[in-house]
């Protein structure tokens, strides 16, 4: 193939060469297309690095505690001595957003101060216990309940940071969208005379909202790698709109698949209509209006950051 180059001189001069012939192997061609390609896009994003811009990936790990708590069961102790009555009472308070998280922030830098993210983290919610224990003459009976929250957390966000440096101080500010969340209540029952009950209900289904904030420092390892330390707080709450027994045992035997599909499943709804003359299907799912349940945290994150 001939190709004709043009050669431009400092003084304004043109000279050109005509009939030069380059034979080229297609193979090769392409290869060269393909490491100039390579070439550009890495200068480019070394260029990024070096005045604070461009694409960075961070893998993250933490734990939150409660934050804006709220009730979620109680503890009970009563008695009967054959003739009065004694016991109390005791409010079970926490968040579901408690707990273990295992984290992928995307980022973007415009610029050294502005920039915009995009945090996945999955949320392992700590178990909250509660007991209720009953004791009388010749007779006791104990259930031990307990909840746990799961969600996977999506949070768009702004970033923004300051310092030169191998210190780097920044802040995180967004909203939060809550996907693929769960509650899982699970109770054990026995007593004295041998009986033993074993009930798991799940909730699930729907989106939960709420907003992100994080303060951290970046803490520079070389060009390109950055230990992250930060402390982050999610507001948040969920609203299941479905939710299942998902397990029934009496004394070992296996009672679900007795309970009709209104026995063991319902649908949380924003409003119910109620009507005498209309008598609600066995095969359907009971319905119940809708509650929230927390999932707000305040926790500290350790993250490694790789700047592209």
């Amino acid at each position: 193939m001939g190709l004709f180059y043009k050669i431009t001189s400092n003084d304004k001069d043109h000279v050109f060469i005509n009939h030069i012939v380059l034979t080229l192997n297609k193979t090769n061609q392409i290869i060269m297309k393909k490491q100039f390609l390579t070439l550009s896009f890495l200068g480019l994003m070394g260029l990024g690095t070096v005045y604070g811009q461009g694409f960075s990936v961070e893998l993250n790990a933490g734990y939150g505690m409660s934050m804006a708590s709220q009730e979620i069961g109680y503890n009970s102790t009563s008695s009967f001595n054959g003739t009065n009555w004694s016991g109390t009472d005791e409010v079970v308070k926490g968040s579901y957003g408690a707990g273990l998280n295992f984290g992928l922030n995307l980022g973007y830098m415009l610029n050294e101060n502005l920039g915009f993210g995009l945090n996945a983290s999955m949320l392992s919610g700590q178990k909250i216990e509660s007991t209720y224990t009953y004791t009388e003459t010749g007779y006791n009976s104990e259930s031990v309940s307990t909840f746990q929250g799961k969600m996977t957390r999506i949070t768009p966000n702004i970033i923004l940071s300051v310092g030169d440096g191998n210190i780097k101080p920044y802040a995180k500010l967004g909203i939060a969208l809550g996907v693929g969340s769960k509650i899982t209540y699970n109770d054990n029952y026995s007593n004295s005379d041998g009986d033993r009950e074993i009930y798991a209900f799940e909730l699930d289904q729907g989106m939960a909202f709420g907003t992100y904030g994080e303060l951290g420092v970046g803490i520079g390892i070389n060009d390109n790698i950055a230990l992250n330390v930060s402390l982050n707080g999610y507001n948040m709450n969920w609203a299941p709109q479905h939710g299942i027994i998902t397990e029934y045992t009496v004394n070992g035997v296996d009672v679900l698949p007795q309970l009709t599909t209104s026995d063991k499943e319902v649908e949380f709804v924003d409003e119910i209509s109620y009507n005498s003359s209309n008598t609600p299907s066995e095969g359907q799912p009971d319905q119940d209006l809708k509650m929230y349940h927390p999932f707000s945290s305040l926790g500290l994150n350790i993250g490694i950051k790789y700047s592209l």
